[in-house]
C-alpha cells in the first residue's frame, strides 16, 4: 500500500491576471491551458499516493471551471486542498461564497506591501492591493482557510516593519493558519527584473527580527522559508522550516557540510547564487 504523504502540484492554467515583478513561474501565453479532463485524470493519479492537493498557475481561479474542479476534487478524499491565487477573482462575494462550500479547502496568496503604492507597483496591477485585502477578508467571513506568504526582496522588504504593523492593526492571527516569510527565488518576471527584486540575503535578514517579534507576541504562527541559518538572527533559527522547492533549484556550496545546521538548512536558491556571482555572504555554523 503506497503511504499518502507526498504533497502535489498541479498547474492548471498558464494565464494570469497580475504581471508580477517578482514571479519566477513561467508565463507561457501562446501555450493551450490543460483541459477539464486532462486536469480530471491528473487528479485521479495524485489520489493514489498523497492526501494533499494544491492548484496553482497562472491564477487558477480565471478558469471557468475551476468550482468544478474543486468539486470532482472533494470526492477524492483529499485531506486538504489547495490554491495558490491572488485572490483577485475572491474579491467578489459570491465566488468565495462557493468556494466555501468546498470541504478542507485553503487558500495561499501572497501580500507584497502594507499600501497599493508597494504592492500595485509589484503586481503591476493597478488596484490588485484593495481587491487583496477585500478577498482576504471575504475568505475569513466564509471561514476558509488561509496562509498567507510575505516575499520580501528589493522592494519591498524596507517596509517589512510598516507590513507587520499593518497586518495586526487589520487581523487577527487566527485569520491565518501561519503567516509565511520567504525569500524569491530569482526565475523567470524576477530574474528578467532582477535589478527591480535582487537583495543581498543579509540585508533583508536584518529587518527580520523586530517585526516578527511583534508577530510572534500577537500569537501569528510564523514560518521562514529559503533564509539559511548562518545568515538569520539565531532568536529566528527556530522558526526556520527548510527547502519547499525540487532539489535541482536549491544549492548547498562545499563548506556547508561544516555547518551544525545542514540537514535543517533551506540551503541557497540556485539563482541567486548564480546572479551574484558567489556566496560569499554565507559561512558555516559550528
Amino acid at each position: 500500500m503506497i503511504e499518502k504523504n507526498t504533497r502535489t502540484f498541479i498547474p492548471v492554467i498558464y494565464d494570469c491576471n497580475n504581471n508580477c515583478i517578482s514571479c519566477p513561474v513561467p508565463i507561457y501565453m501562446k501555450r493551450e491551458n490543460p483541459t477539464f479532463e486532462e486536469i480530471i485524470l491528473d487528479i485521479d493519479k495524485i489520489s493514489n499516493y498523497s492526501n494533499h492537493i494544491e492548484f496553482n498557475g497562472g491564477e487558477p481561479t480565471i478558469r471557468k471551471d475551476m468550482i468544478k474542479i474543486l468539486k470532482y476534487c472533494e470526492s477524492k478524499d483529499f485531506q486538504e486542498i489547495s490554491i495558490l491565487t491572488n485572490v483577485e477573482m475572491l474579491s467578489y462575494e459570491d465566488y468565495v461564497k462557493k468556494l466555501s462550500k468546498i470541504r478542507n479547502l485553503k487558500i495561499i496568496t501572497t501580500l507584497y506591501g502594507h499600501n497599493s503604492k508597494i504592492h500595485d507597483a509589484i503586481t503591476k496591477t493597478p488596484g490588485s492591493f484593495e481587491r487583496k485585502i477585500k478577498g482576504i477578508k471575504n475568505l475569513i467571513k466564509y471561514g476558509i482557510n488561509i496562509e498567507l506568504r510575505i516575499l520580501l526582496h528589493k522592494m519591498n522588504y524596507k517596509h517589512f516593519n510598516e507590513l507587520t504593523d499593518f497586518l495586526i492593526k487589520r487581523f487577527n492571527s487566527t485569520n491565518f493558519q501561519r503567516v509565511a516569510i520567504m525569500n524569491p527565488k530569482l526565475t523567470c518576471n524576477a530574474a528578467k527584473y532582477r535589478e527591480a527584486v535582487m537583495e543581498n540575503i543579509i540585508n533583508i535578514s536584518g529587518v527580520l527580527n523586530e517585526p516578527i517579534s511583534k508577530l510572534i507576541r500577537e500569537d501569528f504562527k510564523i514560518e521562514l522559508y529559503h533564509f539559511p541559518h548562518c545568515i538569520l538572527p539565531r532568536e529566528l533559527w527556530q522558526y526556520s522550516k527548510g527547502i519547499t522547492a525540487e532539489e535541482t533549484e536549491i544549492i548547498f556550496p562545499n563548506f556547508c557540510e561544516e555547518c551544525v545546521k545542514r540537514k535543517k538548512c533551506s540551503g541557497i536558491w540556485r539563482s541567486y547564487y548564480v546572479l551574484m556571482k558567489g556566496a560569499e555572504e554565507f559561512e558555516p555554523i559550528k
